[in-house]
């Protein structure tokens, strides 16, 4: 259950990846945006397309990792406090809630929880 789960997860975080891939060429085309404020929205979307695109790939390609070792754990928190963090930043930050992007950020959030908690095998040789 929890692979599938976690299958789940990484075709939105796919989704995301090329999503944020749109957004990058929408920041270049702000030709109004100062060059300054322009770079750095590029900036912080090249780190959010990477950092979706680690989570894609570890989701698709390496869910036993994910499940059974501390450093796949480790990944599995901290890939559902950054859609976390995103849900709640967009409650507090944004002046319009969109319902699409809380409930998308709250669902995936909600496909990494139960890998968290799974019990790892352990090799007692």
């Amino acid at each position: 259950m929890n692979k599938k789960l976690l299958f789940v997860g990484g075709l939105f975080n796919g989704f995301f990846t090329i999503f944020h891939l749109f957004i990058g060429w929408q920041i270049q085309r702000l030709t109004s945006l100062p060059p300054t404020q322009q770079a750095l929205m590029q900036e912080l979307n090249i780190g959010s397309l990477l950092m979706l695109a680690l989570f894609t790939c570890a989701s698709l390609i390496c869910a036993n990792d994910l499940l059974e070792t501390r450093l796949g754990k480790t990944t599995l928190v901290f890939t559902a406090l950054f859609y976390a963090a995103r849900a709640v930043s967009e409650i507090l930050l944004t002046p319009k809630v969109s319902p699409l992007i809380l409930g998308a950020c709250l669902l995936v959030t909600l496909l990494y929880l139960p890998g968290i908690f799974a019990r790892r095998k352990t090799n007692l040789a």
